[in-house]
């Protein structure tokens, strides 16, 4: 969860432990429940009584609509997650299967996905939190764990505005019976004792909401770790779009023979992967970048393509390159993970931004992990650069790069033969750009060079230019795609 969310949360228990009495935390328990846990659009309260579940609160007909069914039904989220201890998600009702009565019965009504969280007061189960939301795959799982810790905030909530009444309630007889002085003393005893339980059960639901959350959490690590594998594997793009259009449990098959059943938690860490605020990454140990999340790009504003045509220490600063290139090739031999690694990254408009990333190795797959946390822009103005892309294509021999590069090369030429590309080039660099260029279409291996040009301003530039070769169908060498940097300013450095 980000920090306004957590904050959101702290002040909601702090307005719910003010509350003096059970039946204002509850009233208070569903108006907050809407503005702290994503997508919760409708809110009510069930509570397991001595005639069966009741709706304690809720925020509007229609969540007490949908709790009266279920109870009339005696099936549906609610009922399973008061009755079961379960947390409880429906992502589509209209896909729904497990209470084919009380779907049909949803069906008439503007509900399309649900999320019932159990809640206790000691050993027992109390009954739950009941959300709905108008919008399909709506209960993410950010929404989950915000709702679970809402839950057992609500729930520590109530125990204690119950023993406080029961408390009160006691000294209300103190003063009402003073002449019976025995019978005050016995109800005082016996609600001191109450109140001592209920602090001791208060432990133990701290305790077993701890590990609710824990489990969750876990499970849900679980299936993201599945999810990042399946999406570097041939046909995981097939198997989530079957899963995202309702197919349900889905069976992938995987080059080790492994497969995954029941798939449905994947389309909301798809969701996940795509809308979180932290930068993600999947790679492998060769510096190649597999999957970047939606956040990277709108971070750093490269294209995902832009960012697989070099290897990824390609896109650090200069001065953190060698050393996070040297730590990333010793977490590979040994595994294991690293954290708070705060580095600049290179944007696409040629500025530099701080990231924060803490990085994970699977030495079995090759494959690195990583999640990254954006502090903000470099505001050092020696850290901006001119920088951009070029394609070299072997079969027509020809050279193009991006208008951010021709304030380097030729501004009126944004294509041109390889040939005439290196007369543009030092005459000292030439023979090391051409035998490179060859060697990476030859070989297949990165392509990296530093060589001066002479550009339309009639100065000398340095340049430094990385890429990988691109193949064709049969797997065939068929050009060369990279980034290029402006490193005059550094050389000029440098030779200081």
């Amino acid at each position: 969860m980000c920090t306004a969310e957590t904050i959101k949360l702290m002040q909601a228990a702090t307005e719910l432990s003010g509350r003096r009495g059970p039946r204002l935390v509850l009233e208070r328990m569903v108006r907050l429940a809407s503005d702290v846990i994503p997508a919760a659009e409708h809110v009510s309260v069930t509570v397991v009584g001595k005639l069966g579940l009741v709706t304690a609160a809720a925020n509007g007909a229609l969540a007490e609509q949908l709790d009266a069914a279920q109870y009339e039904l005696g099936e549906g989220p609610c009922v399973d997650a008061a009755r079961a201890g379960q947390v409880v998600v429906v992502a589509d009702l209209g896909v729904e299967g497990r209470w084919p009565g009380f779907t049909t019965r949803a069906a008439q009504q503007p509900v399309r996905s649900m999320l019932a969280l159990p809640w206790r007061t000691g050993d027992a189960l109390a009954g739950s939190l009941n959300l709905a939301s108008s919008a399909r795959q709506a209960f993410t799982p950010a929404s989950r764990a915000a709702g679970l810790l809402f839950a057992v905030m609500a729930a520590l909530a109530l125990t204690a505005a119950t023993a406080r009444e029961r408390e009160a309630h006691a000294h209300g007889l103190t003063a009402e019976y003073g002449q019976d002085l025995r019978a005050a003393v016995t109800a005082a005893l016996g609600a001191a004792a109450h109140l001592q339980r209920q602090r001791a059960q208060l432990d133990r639901l701290a305790q077993q909401a701890l590990d609710l959350l824990s489990d969750e959490l876990v499970r849900q690590q679980q299936v993201l770790s599945e999810l990042l594998e399946l999406r570097v594997h041939p046909g995981a793009a097939e198997a989530l779009i079957a899963v995202w259009a309702g197919a349900g449990e889905t069976t992938i098959a995987t080059p080790g023979g492994v497969g995954w059943s029941e798939l449905s938690p994947v389309q909301d860490l798809t969701l996940f992967w795509d809308l979180s605020p932290a930068l993600m990454v999947v790679g492998d140990d060769g510096g190649n970048y597999h999957d970047l999340n939606r956040a990277c790009l709108d971070v750093l504003g490269w294209a995902a393509e832009e960012l697989k045509s070099a290897p990824w220490w390609e896109f650090l600063h200069p001065d953190e390159r060698d050393e996070l290139t040297e730590a990333a090739q010793r977490l590979i031999e040994r595994g294991g993970s690293r954290v708070g690694d705060t580095v600049r990254m290179l944007c696409r408009d040629g500025a530099f931004r701080w990231i924060r990333w803490n990085t994970a190795i699977d030495r079995r797959r090759g494959l690195f992990y990583a999640a990254g946390v954006d502090l903000g822009p470099s505001f050092d103005r020696s850290d901006r650069v001119t920088v951009g892309t070029w394609r070299w294509q072997t079969a027509s021999e020809t050279l193009s790069w991006s208008p951010d590069l021709a304030e380097l090369i030729i501004p009126t030429v944004p294509v041109m033969t390889g040939r005439r590309f290196l007369r543009w080039v030092h005459p000292e660099d030439r023979a090391v750009v051409a035998r490179r260029a060859r060697d990476s279409r030859d070989t297949g291996e990165l392509f990296t060079a530093d060589f001066r040009i002479v550009g339309p301003d009639g100065a000398l530039h340095w340049v430094h230019a990385a890429g990988r070769a691109t193949r064709d169908r049969d797997g065939q060498v068929n050009g060369l795609d990279g980034i290029a940097v402006d490193a005059t300013h550094r050389r000029d450095q440098d030779d200081r």
